[in-house]
Parts: C-alpha cells; structure tokens; sequence
C-alpha cells in the first residue's frame, strides 16, 4: 500500500515540474506525460492494494500521501519547512499509527 503512495507522490513532483516549463512545450509535455503516467500506475497498484486491504483502513492510511509530498517538495524543490507543517506531518502520522494498532 506505501509503495503505491510513494508512487503517487510523484505526480506531484512531475506537475510542478511540469510547470516551470512554458505551457506546451516538449519539457512542459514530457513532465506532464510522466504525471498522467505514474496516476495511471498508481490506479492500477490501488485497485491491487483494494483487493487486500479494506477500503477504510486503505483510505485511513492515504494521508500519508500528504507528509511524502511535503517531504519531496522540500528535498527537491527546497520549499520551506515550518513547525506548523511538522506538527501536521505528525499529527498525520499518529493518527495513522492509531489506526493501524486498533485494525491489527
């Protein structure tokens, strides 16, 4: 199921990309190209993780997609990291921590 967020994450990565480039252009629709192609990869590894995981503890677990993101922004893009985003990354964390013990 992380594998598949982790993947996921990468769109955003290649959309921002995406968008340094002039709208149109080979690079601007190379990057997008790349974004269309990881969500429809993670589609595919979704509908694999549905089939083995119940849909709530899946969707209880898909905000971790949101603390991957501000990881990758701030590694790649070098966007700033405020205690207020880590205080949600890991509020975000524990609330998934909780979940995963209650549905072990």
């Amino acid at each position: 199921m992380y594998f598949s967020f982790v993947i996921y994450s990468f769109s955003g990565v290649f959309l921002k990309t995406a968008s340094f480039y002039k709208f149109l252009s080979i690079k601007y629709c190379f990057f997008f190209g790349l974004a269309v192609f990881v969500l429809g990869l993670y589609a595919i590894l979704w509908q694999q993780v549905l089939k083995k995981i119940e849909l709530s503890i899946a969707m209880a677990h898909k905000p971790f997609v949101l603390v991957l993101g501000i990881v990758l922004a701030c590694l790649l893009f070098k966007e700033q990291l405020t205690i207020r985003i880590v205080i949600g990354c890991l509020l975000i964390l524990f609330g998934i921590s909780i979940i995963g013990r209650k549905h072990e």
